[in-house]
């Protein structure tokens, strides 16, 4: 592959990944062969040198190291992608080291604005875990998001002023009958860094949270696992356990009948010849108790005898 070729190929595949926040029309499997090919390029722009070093300033950079300083950026924003949700927490921490490697780099190389670079401060001290949202009220929050979403809107319609994706303007720089300005890639590039630096910050403490949400429910997780595995040894699931068991009812003491001519008589010795409690009555209660009894046989009888009066004989009161 010949250069022209592969500056091509190199600014095709920036173009894709730049948009592909934006663009859902980007397949998602082209989303991860482009992220693969450019983590293999700045790999090799790591060992060849061409990373911008600490301390060097922006005016100092050759324009063909300039398109280096997006790749740690395209390569958080692929780690994000949507409907990765394959290892999520893993791949925002790949994202969040990307994006600190992306705006210390900028940082150091005195590229960003005074406001950029508050906001690019604050957004490496919440990636670090330093310090949290500083804001006092939701109106600051809001505000914040605003100017935020002005800025990425102004920074866009720089990009689309152009005319020129960076694609072809790197594909054009090796004809020397269509040079394309040098100075004019350089502006593109630098446009487009700004707003990666605008989105990242909007996105940063989104991403934190949903690390946070994400790390939470993994412990919530493993607690549910611990309280499953302990549960079964605790005095209260025991104790539980016993309305989840079925319930067997014991059946009624075994008693021998008393007819029963396969047992002796002697088993029926206790309960035949046991002394029942008497209580003694008074004299004078045992005298009424025995008029009340003739009173009671006087009164059968004299019933009986009308009823004989009103039956004669040979109507069904003769006994056979």
């Amino acid at each position: 592959m010949d250069s022209e070729d592969a500056a091509s190929s190199v600014g095709r595949l920036v173009d894709r990944l730049f948009s592909s926040d934006e663009n859902q029309n980007i397949p998602l499997e082209q989303i991860q062969q482009d992220a693969e090919k450019l983590e293999e390029w700045w790999h090799r722009a790591q060992v060849d040198g061409l990373v911008p070093s600490r301390g060097e300033e922006w005016d100092d950079i050759p324009t063909h190291q300039t398109i280096v300083a997006l790749f740690p950026f395209l390569l958080g924003l692929a780690k994000i992608a949507r409907g990765n949700l394959d290892e999520r927490e893993k791949r925002i921490q790949q994202a969040i080291s990307y994006f600190l490697v992306f705006l210390t780099l900028l940082k150091d190389m005195q590229f960003l604005s005074k406001d950029e670079r508050k906001y690019a401060e604050r957004a490496i001290q919440l990636f670090q875990g330093i310090s949290e949202d500083q804001h006092t009220n939701e109106y600051e929050k809001r505000q914040e998001k605003i100017d935020l979403w002005r800025q990425q809107k102004m920074w866009r319609h720089k990009l689309l002023q152009d005319g020129w994706s960076l694609s072809q303007m790197m594909a054009k720089t090796s004809d020397d009958t269509c040079r394309v300005d040098e100075e004019r890639q350089r502006e593109h590039i630098a446009n487009m860094l700004h707003l990666a630096v605008y989105k990242v910050v909007a996105m940063a403490q989104h991403l934190m949270e949903e690390l946070q949400l994400l790390e939470y429910g993994k412990q919530q997780q493993q607690k549910n696992v611990q309280e499953q595995s302990t549960a079964t040894s605790q005095a209260v699931f025991l104790g539980r356990m016993r309305f989840h068991e079925p319930i067997v009812k014991q059946p009624p003491a075994f008693r021998i009948p008393k007819d029963d001519p396969c047992f002796p008589l002697h088993h029926h010795h206790h309960d035949d010849h046991t002394p029942q409690p008497q209580q003694s009555k008074p004299a004078k209660e045992e005298k009424e108790d025995d008029e009340d009894d003739k009173e009671e046989d006087i009164y059968k009888q004299r019933k009986w005898d009308d009823w004989k009066d009103d039956h004669n004989k040979g109507s069904g009161n003769s006994l056979r």
